[in-house]
């Protein structure tokens, strides 16, 4: 068994009370190592197996959204802050646009995949701008020790 199938069936077993609020993303290893699985020999079959229809979570930055002023799909890049590899499609709009190069955390169902180029197409409910530490927060804290 490949760690990508590993990894995908590990991210299954927690995703049982998952809600589209969560904030709990997996981890950017999985998504390397999914990206990786889909891209190699066998990858379509994999795909409709073993990830089309599963719900995951991942964080990324936001590269693109349409349309600009109630968007409904968005480009996220999860591998790096700039490659575009997840598209998502929001059921309904968001109220105003989330600043792009936002990080943001998503929750969705996985419909449609591309190789070339490549890009996981995902069903979502609600697009989060994720958590980020307060850099100065913890400056101030180590500077006050």
């Amino acid at each position: 068994m490949s760690s990508a199938t590993v990894w995908l069936m590990l991210g299954c077993l927690f995703l049982g009370p998952h809600s589209s609020q969560s904030q709990d993303a997996f981890p950017k290893e999985m998504w390397v190592q999914l990206k990786s699985r889909l891209l190699a020999a066998g990858g379509a079959e994999y795909f409709e197996k073993s990830v089309r229809s599963a719900a995951l979570s991942f964080e990324g930055t936001l590269i693109a959204s349409a349309p600009s002023d109630q968007p409904n799909e968005f480009s996220v890049a999860i591998s790096d802050d700039k490659t575009p590899e997840a598209i998502l499609k929001l059921k309904g709009v968001l109220e105003k646009p989330i600043p792009l190069g936002s990080p943001i955390i998503f929750y969705g169902i996985v419909q449609a995949y591309n190789r070339d180029p490549f890009t996981i197409t995902f069903t979502v409910e609600a697009v989060n701008r994720a958590t980020v530490p307060d850099k100065t927060e913890s400056t101030k804290k180590k500077n006050s020790k």
